[in-house]
């Protein structure tokens, strides 16, 4: 029986491992963007304060505008980093991981914060970046983030340089060093953060893929394995199996055997588009391993012949044991490309179950076989071959059972006895074996040939057989010229004669009476001399 729990809770283990890879990815981005929110909150605060503080005073148009964007800015900040905390903590998914509009408002944020605490003389200021590059390089990229970085410095030094009083050249080189400044606070950190970060998720999203393609694999085979379990033959079980090799990422696949030491043979193949493929011979003779083989590797013409046929790798692995009398392996082949390790790792899976299923399946067959072998013993005599007295008893009432008409030609054998005085019962048993023949040839479509033991024979033929009853009596008078034919019996040259009584069935009339009645017919037959006799009723129906 196939292990079909083994099977699902494999399959359990599989699905389990990639949603926790799954949760794993999830609860990076949103861990990420709930750490920006918090950040996003903590510079607008902090941008709303140093407005307050600050004051408007004497504000040009262009000015007010600006330290109004900064508020607004600053109060969608506030609001937006509080909703996306509050999902959080109410364990509600916190939406799209890239948010163009959050990395927007992020630098705005940035900017004002900056102009606020007064990066000329607070080169700290600079680190209000951090939130905005930092957000753009873990979420969309490291060039993407070294770009907004590049684009907020731009705006910073015009929005700063286009208020300067003084000395220019002085602030100008101020805002120069505290920029290098910036470079390394911010570029440096931000793209150690990144790299790691993407790298684990980019590891992670891989892990999930692999898990779920072995999810579907796994499908594939807890699907082949209740297919493999209904075949009712041990070749039904490898042809399902070959099958289901292709589908789990295979070009093709074929299952060959061997008897003993003989080569190889391909008993059954599967294909995806791949037409032909390398011979049985390509099987390394002392493959004993019931793990999986690469076969180029284990065999020296595999990689030529793997070039002639455009493949580009295949896999072996043993079915039965290699003790065993006759041998089967699974062949997969991969054509485009060498096999994936979870194709691999899926192949041997399938070919374990199948294993199992086909040691069923053999054993059952045996069985099989060896109880049809039992059940020909019990109905057949063990000399001739012919049906013994109890089978020809259950033939005849199971016939006439059905409806069907039947005639008895009951046989004993005249001068059997002399034979076995004369030249011994090896010589006896030889002629019992040849009248024995000679009847089973003469039965038509539908007849049994049996023997009631010692030297008498009987045949159950449907009337239907005949056109005429005529034709019954010149087939039994045939069969009585067959019987008596000379025979070299054991090496001695000897010739019997027969007797041959007749009965048909009647309404009313059981199988042992009819039996009984062509007994009582070729008894009289016996005691005129032989020939073919039939019974009154027979007799009767005959003369009409």
């Amino acid at each position: 029986m196939v292990p079909v729990m083994v099977t699902k809770q494999r399959r359990a283990a599989r699905a389990r491992a990639s949603a926790q890879t799954n949760v794993e990815i999830i609860s990076i981005s949103e861990t990420t963007l709930a750490a920006f929110a918090v950040a996003r909150v903590a510079l607008a605060l902090l941008l709303l304060g140093g407005v307050i503080v600050r004051g408007s005073g004497d504000q040009s148009l262009d000015e007010a505008l600006v330290t109004w964007l900064f508020i607004a800015a600053a109060a969608v900040g506030v609001v937006h980093g509080m909703y996306l905390l509050w999902n959080r903590s109410r364990n509600i998914p916190l939406g799209n991981p890239t948010p163009w509009i959050a990395i927007l408002i992020d630098s705005l944020i940035a900017i004002g914060s900056m102009i606020v605490v007064d990066a000329e003389s607070t080169p700290l200021g600079w680190l209000a970046l951090l939130v905005p590059v930092v957000e753009t390089a873990v979420l969309v990229g490291v060039i993407p983030g070294a770009l907004v970085w590049l684009g907020l410095s731009i705006a910073f030094l015009s929005l700063r340089l286009s208020g300067l009083e003084g000395d220019v050249g002085s602030s100008t080189l101020s805002l120069a060093i505290q920029q290098v400044v910036a470079v390394f606070l911010v570029s440096g950190p931000a793209a150690l953060l990144t790299d790691g970060t993407r790298h684990r998720i980019n590891n992670l999203a891989d892990a999930r893929r692999d898990a779920d393609q072995m999810v579907d694999r796994l499908r594939r085979i807890a699907d082949s394995a209740r297919a493999m379990s209904k075949e009712t033959s041990a070749e039904g079980v490898l042809m399902e199996m070959s099958s289901s090799a292709v589908t789990l990422g295979f070009e093709r696949a074929d299952v060959v055997t061997r008897t003993g030491d003989e080569p190889w043979r391909q008993l059954c193949v599967h294909s995806n588009g791949v037409e032909a493929g390398p011979p049985a011979s390509l099987l390394t003779e002392d493959f004993t391993s019931d793990g999986i083989i690469s076969i180029e590797e284990s065999h020296a013409d595999a990689p030529q012949l793997l070039h002639d046929y455009n493949l580009s790798s295949g896999h072996a692995i043993r079915i039965n044991d290699s003790s065993g009398a006759d041998q089967y392996a699974l062949r997969a082949w991969s054509r485009h490309r060498a096999a994936l390790e979870g194709e691999v790792r899926a192949l041997e899976l399938l070919v374990n179950h199948a294993r199992e299923v086909f040691r069923t399946s053999r054993l059952l067959e045996e069985a099989q076989s060896h109880a049809d072998q039992l059940l020909n013993e019990v109905r057949h005599d063990g000399l001739t071959g012919l049906a013994n007295r109890s089978f020809v008893l259950e033939t005849l009432e199971q016939r006439i059972a059905e409806g069907a008409r039947m005639a008895i030609l009951f046989l004993d054998l005249d001068g059997f006895k002399e034979l076995n005085d004369s030249y011994g019962h090896r010589a006896g048993d030889a002629a019992l074996q040849i009248v024995a023949g000679r009847l089973s040839d003469a039965m038509r479509s539908g007849s049994l040939a049996g023997r009631m033991g010692g030297d008498e024979f009987i045949a159950l033929i449907p009337v239907t057989a005949f056109e005429s009853l005529e034709l019954l009596d010149q087939f039994a008078k045939k069969l009585e010229t067959s019987v008596s034919a000379p025979m070299v019996a054991f090496g001695n040259e000897v010739t019997l004669g027969v007797s041959i009584g007749v009965a048909l069935h009647a309404p009313g009339i059981g199988a042992d009476q009819l039996i009984s009645l062509a007994d009582t017919a070729m008894y009289v037959a016996k005691r005129s001399g032989g020939g073919v006799r039939f019974s009154d009723q027979s007799a009767t129906e005959l003369a009409s």
